[in-house]
């Protein structure tokens, strides 16, 4: 049921959420966390491509970045989303509307002008982060990066899934530190039974992704084969992983996240994914509330997910020597991957709390639209 045109005093909230990769996760707590408030009036709208967005995203082989696939989405979505509040979606319904992501929110800063309808935004990085911290092209990124500055600047707020990518929306894009706002990455943690032991038998390493290339599975493959092999089991989980042998080596293929919550990571000892391109990756907050500790790459917002030298150990992203020798010490050192297993799980529980930070964002919302723009 869509909320009445008149304001009964709950605020009607319309969100519009991406569903891409970890932000699917992101779309559930929404959804969850609203049929709790009665607050709060909540329309979702989970953002999927259909046919022909797909088609007409699709990336251009041979050019690389320069087929402009990102800002391609960004004008589709904007195109989208317009022609949906000139039809189906009557304005006057709602107070403000919240949007995951900056790539689906173009079309916002102009409803906002035209509604008044003030409307907030949900980023983990900026496309200037892309840029600087993971070498793409400003040239490339220039079109984003324009659409990205009417977004931040138009909107009621914009929530951060990190420090990291807060700071650029204040320093790159010149939003006032009070409308750049933190929300972690927070999901449910889950019910644990008995404190981990150190179990005899083979250390298990687990890794977790859909990218083989961008996110070091071959890299963990091979320093797994030349280094610990007769230490260690190392478990594959993600979709369209390529042909994996090895000794030791035990692939699980794609599954879905009940049974990686509930039966796969608890049955782990280290989590170690040596990513060369990431933001905020949503496994890892769930692999140290399962007591996982985590080994992986200075980048993006993982310096602050993981508390180097309590809840796991990083390395810098091309820095294989310190890599192999943080899987060796954890796998060497049982005391210590206990020690970090616990301070995994109470880390998690303190700052990735979905009570703390999804309670705040609706409040946010309620004084955005209180306020108006």
């Amino acid at each position: 049921m869509l909320p009445p045109r008149a304001n009964e005093g709950r605020t009607r909230v319309l969100f519009l959420s991406s569903t891409a990769q970890g932000f699917l996760t992101y779309e559930r707590e929404l959804r969850k966390r609203t049929e709790t408030r009665d607050d709060i009036d909540a329309v979702h709208i989970a953002l999927v491509p259909n046919r022909m967005m797909k088609l007409i995203g699709i990336r251009v082989p041979g050019i690389g970045k320069w087929d402009y696939q990102p800002y391609r989405y960004m004008r589709m979505w904007s195109a989208r989303i317009s022609s949906w509040f000139d039809s189906v979606i009557d304005p006057a319904r709602f107070d403000i509307v919240h949007v995951t992501t900056e790539n689906n929110a173009l079309a916002l800063p102009a409803l906002t002008k035209r509604t008044g309808i003030p409307y907030s935004v949900y980023i983990d990085a900026t496309t200037t982060q892309f840029c600087g911290d993971f070498g793409y092209s400003r040239l490339t990124g220039a079109p984003v990066i324009a659409g990205e500055r009417a977004i931040y600047g138009n909107a009621a707020f914009v929530a951060c899934m990190s420090e990291w990518a807060r700071s650029s929306v204040i320093t790159d894009y010149g939003v006032d530190e009070s409308r750049a706002v933190l929300v972690r990455s927070a999901v449910d943690l889950p019910a644990l039974g008995e404190d981990r032991r150190p179990h005899a038998g083979l250390v298990k390493l687990v890794y977790v992704g859909n990218d083989w290339n961008r996110k070091g599975g071959g890299r963990i493959l091979r320093w797994h084969q030349e280094h610990f092999a007769d230490q260690a089991e190392l478990h594959f989980i993600g979709r369209k992983l390529p042909a994996i042998s090895g000794r030791n080596v035990i692939v699980h293929g794609a599954m879905d996240r009940d049974r990686l919550m509930d039966e796969i990571l608890p049955s782990m000892d280290v989590f170690v994914l040596p990513t060369r391109e990431d933001m905020t990756p949503w496994v890892i907050i769930e692999a140290q509330s399962l007591r996982l500790p985590v080994v992986s790459s200075r980048v993006g917002a993982i310096g602050e997910m993981v508390v180097h030298g309590e809840t796991g150990l990083l390395a810098q992203r091309d820095d294989d020597a310190t890599f192999i020798a943080n899987i060796k010490r954890l796998i060497e050192d049982a005391a210590l991957r206990r020690t970090m297993s616990l301070a995994a799980r109470a880390h998690a529980e303190r700052e990735f709390s979905p009570d703390r930070w999804y309670d705040a964002l609706f409040e946010r919302l309620k004084l955005a639209a209180q306020r108006g723009t």
